[in-house]
C-alpha cells in the first residue's frame, strides 16, 4: 500500500549555466521514491537536458514546443526564459503536477515573454489537445512498456511529420521491457 505523504516542496535556484537560474517548487528527491508522486521531484536528466537546450538555442529558436509529462516543468521553463520560442505547452497526466507547473511558472512569469500554458494529459488520451509542435521535449517519463508505447504515440502524434523534432533524456532504463518498447 503506497500512502501519499503530506507535500512540503522546497523552492530551490537551478543555476543551468552561470546566466542563467530557473526557480521552481519541488519535493525532495528521498521523495521521489514514493511512486505517486515522482511526477513533483527534479529528477537529473531534467538538468542535463536543460543545460544541452541552452547550448543549442537554435533548435527552438521560433518553435512551438510541447513537454510530455512535464513534471516541475523544469525543461519548459528553461524554453521560456530563453524567450525564442513562440509558445510552450507544459502537460502532465497527475492533476497534482499540473498545479505544481502553474505555481512555477508563475514564479518565474516575470522572466519568461513566451507564450506558455498547461493541460492535463494523459498519455491514452492524446486527442484532447489537438495541435502540432516543432518540438517535443520529455525526461525521464520512461518506467514502463506500457507507458513506453503510450509515449511513443503520443510523440508521433503531437510532432511536425516532415521537421520535428524530439528531445528526450532518461537517466536509465527503470525496466529492460522498457528498452526494447522504446527500440521498436
Amino acid at each position: 500500500f503506497i500512502q501519499r505523504r503530506k507535500k512540503e516542496y522546497e523552492e530551490k535556484e537551478y543555476k543551468i549555466l552561470p546566466e542563467m537560474g530557473t526557480k521552481l517548487y519541488c519535493l525532495p528527491e528521498e521523495n521521489g521514491q514514493i511512486a505517486l508522486d515522482v511526477s513533483q521531484v527534479l529528477w537529473p536528466s531534467a538538468i542535463e537536458l536543460s543545460k544541452w537546450l541552452l547550448l543549442n538555442q537554435a533548435l527552438l529558436d521560433k518553435s512551438t514546443i510541447i513537454e510530455l509529462g512535464a513534471g516541475t516543468g523544469l525543461l519548459g521553463l528553461t524554453g521560456g526564459l530563453m524567450n525564442i520560442a513562440r509558445s510552450i505547452v507544459f502537460t502532465d497526466g497527475d492533476s497534482n503536477s499540473i498545479d505544481l507547473l502553474q505555481k512555477n511558472i508563475e514564479l518565474n512569469k516575470k522572466n519568461i515573454k513566451t507564450e506558455v500554458s498547461c493541460q492535463l494529459l494523459e498519455w491514452h488520451k492524446p486527442e484532447v489537445i489537438d495541435k502540432i509542435f516543432d518540438v517535443v521535449i520529455c525526461s525521464d517519463v520512461i518506467y514502463s512498456a506500457e507507458g513506453t508505447i503510450l509515449l511513443m504515440n503520443c510523440i508521433k502524434r503531437f510532432m511536425k511529420k516532415d521537421k520535428g523534432i524530439c528531445l528526450m533524456a532518461n537517466g536509465k532504463y527503470r525496466y529492460a521491457k522498457c528498452k526494447k518498447a522504446f527500440l521498436s
